[in-house]
């Protein structure tokens, strides 16, 4: 190629190191067809896959869009004005019955439970750590039914160790 044009010594070791170079490039080729057609049964798979879920979320994202409020909520950190208003939303659409399990109780979460309906019993379950005192569920009350229990939790590990 080279050499027929310019007929020198260097343009035939040019010649050949390309010759070379394209015989190396076939047999790498060959050696490799195996892993280059499992690369491709990978991309294909994935390719797939990646429809699949596309198909998935898409589902998803119509169902969200069609159904207005959703019974489950999730909230992230510095949420905490969003899941303060979705509970006391909860309270307020109450018709005959709050249970609440809480291990923290407080004057707070009185407050909170302050906003129900004026027929709808409360019904509390926390711990007895809780800093929450009779007064401060006597004042709370003030006429409205409302039952607090106080319970522990023993958690037993598989090890026969309580804590």
């Amino acid at each position: 190629m080279l050499a027929s044009v310019l007929h020198s010594e260097v343009a035939i070791n040019v010649s050949i190191g390309i010759m070379r170079a394209f015989v190396e490039m076939r047999r790498f080729i060959a050696n490799n067809a195996l892993l280059f057609e499992r690369i491709s049964n990978v991309e294909l798979k994935q390719l797939e896959y990646q429809k699949k879920t596309d198909e998935k979320l898409e589902q998803i994202f119509e169902y969200i869009s069609d159904h207005e409020e959703s019974n489950q909520k999730i909230f992230f950190d510095g949420q905490i004005y969003d899941a303060f208003n979705l509970l006391i939303g909860l309270i307020q659409k109450a018709e005959t019955e709050i249970v609440l399990v809480d291990g923290y109780v407080d004057v707070g979460t009185l407050n909170i439970l302050s906003n129900k309906k004026e027929n709808v019993a409360v019904t509390v379950y926390t711990l007895q750590r809780t800093k929450l005192s009779q007064t401060d569920v006597d004042n709370f009350k003030g006429g409205v039914s409302m039952v607090i229990f106080f319970f522990v939790f023993k958690i037993i590990f598989p090890e026969g160790k309580a804590e």
